[in-house]
């Protein structure tokens, strides 16, 4: 016998069954926000890890599947990690963090502009000038001069 077989109170029993329903349905919701903020935090567990493996190793050739391996993933979901976390490749990370270094580098030290790009991890100093002049406007020399007038 079902709750509607009565003839009475139908329209009561009606709302109640949807109230039920509707019950239900956010609680499942909930469920899967829950389990979505988790799955969000394991991914920013990993991304952490990645970007501290990359920080701590810059100076070195890395691949994408050296970065992947630190996070013991697969080189696609470290992909996905990185655009989905901070909306850049690893490559990319690498990159400007190894940048970032190489302004400190030239502003502190007196190192000739192609030591620095060997000690930040560029394989040449023509391709750390190109990538440099790409990402800040100026040579890496033209930025020492600019930095040192500043001080």
């Amino acid at each position: 016998m079902s709750v509607l077989d009565s003839k009475e109170n139908t329209e009561f029993q009606m709302r109640t069954l949807l109230s039920e329903i509707w019950l239900l349905m956010l609680e499942e919701i909930k469920t899967m926000e829950t389990k979505k903020t988790s799955s969000n935090s394991i991914s920013q567990e990993r991304l952490m890890t990645m970007m501290s493996y990359i920080q701590e190793n810059y100076t070195q050739k890395l691949t994408l599947n050296d970065i992947a391996q630190s996070a013991s993933l697969s080189t696609r979901e470290c992909l996905r990690c990185f655009k989905n976390g901070i909306h850049e490749s690893p490559f990319e990370y690498l990159i400007n963090y190894r940048i970032e270094q190489a302004k400190k580098m030239l502003r502190l030290t007196n190192l000739p502009v192609t030591d620095i790009a060997f000690e930040t991890g560029f394989s040449n100093g023509a391709y750390f000038s190109k990538i440099f002049k790409r990402e800040c406007g100026k040579t890496p020399g033209n930025y020492r001069m600019s930095e040192k007038k500043s001080t």
